[in-house]
């Protein structure tokens, strides 16, 4: 057999292995989230998710087959009230989410899940962050925070917060983060009101 026939033959043997993960709840989810494998998709169904707080630790998918989280239909699926999602490992790609009329306890999209385990070669994109604010200006929340080495953030909407805290944080605190080549290009950071004092940045790379 040639060489190039056994590889073919590889590379789908391979994507035959990869499974789906439909999930409608949090228990769905967190089952889901321990279960996963390189080429597998958690898809959230579409309809509205109330608190839910998706983590996904240490997932290892690999260039040719990332570990997706995504939903069933694009503009079907809502995360509300204090919804976040939280994730780490390689190569992860995060899609599809619109997170609305709530806001998170601290950030919305964190690429990572402790103080050492961060998000590697991995993308949120088609995501979108709009009017998720708490009912306090004054209390700090971040809408999206980049950890980790080669992430991408790319055509998503981020618009109308209100409160303090960076929109965008891009975290260079550690040898596992600096020199980071990150890319965040075609999205749209939308409208948002002066917050009259510090920490009302659209976009902040590194820390004071």
């Amino acid at each position: 057999m040639k060489r190039s026939t056994l590889l073919i033959l590889l590379a789908l043997a391979m994507m035959a292995q990869a499974a789906d993960y439909p999930v409608t709840n949090q228990d769905e989810w967190n089952k889901a989230a321990k279960r996963v494998q390189a080429g597998d998709r958690i898809v959230l169904q579409s309809g509205i998710w109330t608190d839910a707080r998706l983590v996904l630790k240490n997932a290892q998918g690999t260039a040719e087959q990332p570990i997706v989280v995504t939903v069933a239909e694009k503009g079907k699926t809502f995360l509300e009230g204090m919804s976040s999602i939280r994730f780490s490992g390689e190569y992860v790609i995060v899609e599809g989410l619109i997170f609305r009329n709530g806001t998170a306890e601290k950030t919305v999209i964190d690429m990572r899940t402790s103080s050492t385990q961060y998000a590697n070669h991995s993308i949120v994109r088609e995501c979108v962050i709009k009017d998720y604010n708490p009912a306090d200006k004054t209390t700090q929340t971040t809408w999206l925070s980049l950890w980790g080495k080669e992430n991408t953030v790319e055509y998503c909407y981020f618009g109308g917060k209100t409160n303090k805290g960076t929109t965008l944080i891009v975290w260079p605190n550690d040898s596992a983060s600096t020199e980071n080549h990150h890319r965040i290009h075609h999205n749209y950071f939308g409208y948002r009101r002066p917050l009259g004092s510090n920490g009302g940045e659209t976009i902040r790379i590194g820390t004071s």
